[in-house]
């Protein structure tokens, strides 16, 4: 089984224990500022859900990440001003609450799972317990699986990563604005588009959208 499928299947059963309606895997490093939205997901749905933090620039899988804890959201609402952009895009899809679980070994990061939710209401502590299981699970695949250079799943997170900085490097070209400023631009122009963040990307490589028209 490739890596993708057997974070796939994580993201399912997480469904199917817990009283969530959707998850998804984000790879993450601490020097990648950018990220390229899930890598696994429940479903189709799940996985547009998880493009959102990657669009915004901001979100509970970002803080998980950041701090090395579960960020646990029972009221995504309530908690709005905390991710401008995500939260309001996360509750137009239905999004309710977020639990965000770490994927890590020791202080190492490797990334992390996200829970959504439809309806308003934290976990309860055996869930919750259910929750970290699945994340250690996740992380058990991705330490024994990460270094087969044939998965297919892990060669798209790689390319679509390298499409992100491209495109990052052709806006400062086209704007002579700073790198930062460039994936400030990217990220606002994609948000306001309903794009995935790679997707754009794209869009600029191959010229069928211009930054200068924006």
């Amino acid at each position: 089984m490739s890596l993708a499928s057997a974070l796939n299947d994580v993201c399912r059963r997480a469904v199917d224990r817990l009283p969530v309606a959707g998850a998804v895997t984000h790879l993450m490093t601490p020097a990648d500022a950018v990220g390229v939205g899930p890598v696994a997901a429940s479903d189709a749905r799940a996985r547009s859900i998880g493009d959102l933090p990657f669009v915004a620039g901001v979100g509970p899988c970002h803080d998980a990440f950041q701090l090395r804890r579960p960020v646990l959201v029972g009221d995504l609402a309530a908690a709005a001003g905390r991710w401008p952009g995500y939260a309001e895009a996360a509750l137009d899809k239905g999004v309710r609450a977020v639990f965000s679980m770490p994927l890590q070994v020791g202080a190492v990061g490797l990334g992390v799972i996200d829970l959504h939710a439809d309806t308003v209401g934290m976990l309860r502590p055996d869930d919750l317990a259910t929750a970290f299981a699945l994340a250690d699970e996740a992380t058990h695949v991705l330490l024994t699986g990460t270094d087969d250079l044939t998965d297919a799943g892990l060669d798209e997170v790689v390319d679509h990563r390298a499409e992100i900085y491209q495109a990052q490097g052709a806006l400062v070209v086209a704007l002579g604005v700073s790198l930062a400023d460039a994936m400030v631009i990217m990220r606002s122009h994609a948000f306001a588009a309903g794009l995935p963040l790679v997707a754009l990307a794209k869009q600029v490589l191959d010229g069928t959208s211009k930054p200068e028209d924006w």
